[in-house]
């Protein structure tokens, strides 16, 4: 499944490792990869070195089994971004990225990636070609509605599915949200509350 935004900072990252976090509690096999490699930050989240990483396995400078990194968390493992390279978008829509990800199928229940903004660059355009699904990260409060079209347009072209969106970041004391605050739910329940 691949984790993408439309912008920067609508909290994708946290998002992909907060829910492998919660599969690897159910006792499933997970495996995070950075597929951003131009601002990796998962290994930062999860508190691990960044390289060697996905750049050094796509490049050929590393094994796959040189770059799968264990986590603190039981049944979570990571591969991180790595170095930087000159051409991310090419390493990211390479033959070699779609073969790593149909032999780490194998290896694991679910593989979580972590791209980078639909808007910005193509890699997660691209990334979205090779995974079983979407799922599109909005900001609560934000996220414009153009922003969102442009994002799930891309998506379209390329022909991706979307399997859902998680709107993050609510401010539930905002007055566009003002029906699902605490009292409303105490008074549905019980009427006669005060």
């Amino acid at each position: 499944v691949l984790f993408a935004s439309g912008c920067p900072g609508e909290g994708k990252t946290t998002t992909t490792i907060n829910t492998a976090i919660v599969f690897a509690q159910m006792e499933a096999k997970v495996l995070v990869i950075d597929g951003d490699l131009r601002r990796s930050s998962c290994h930062k989240r999860l508190w691990l070195m960044n390289a060697p990483g996905l750049t050094e396995y796509l490049t050929g400078q590393k094994t796959l089994e040189q770059v799968i990194k264990v986590t603190l968390t039981d049944n979570l493992f990571v591969v991180t971004g790595g170095a930087i390279p000159p051409d991310p978008a090419k390493l990211v829509g390479s033959r070699k990225m779609y073969e790593i990800l149909t032999r780490l199928t194998e290896q694991f229940d679910y593989i979580f990636i972590d791209s980078p903004p639909l808007i910005a660059v193509s890699d997660a355009v691209r990334l979205s070609t090779m995974v079983d699904g979407v799922v599109l990260v909005v900001k609560g409060q934000e996220t414009t509605r153009d922003g969102l079209k442009e994002a799930c347009s891309r998506l379209h072209y390329a022909r991706a599915k979307i399997l859902g969106v998680v709107l993050n970041r609510v401010d539930m004391k905002n007055g566009d949200y003002r029906y699902y605050n605490r009292d409303f739910y105490r008074t549905a329940t019980y009427p006669d509350a005060t």
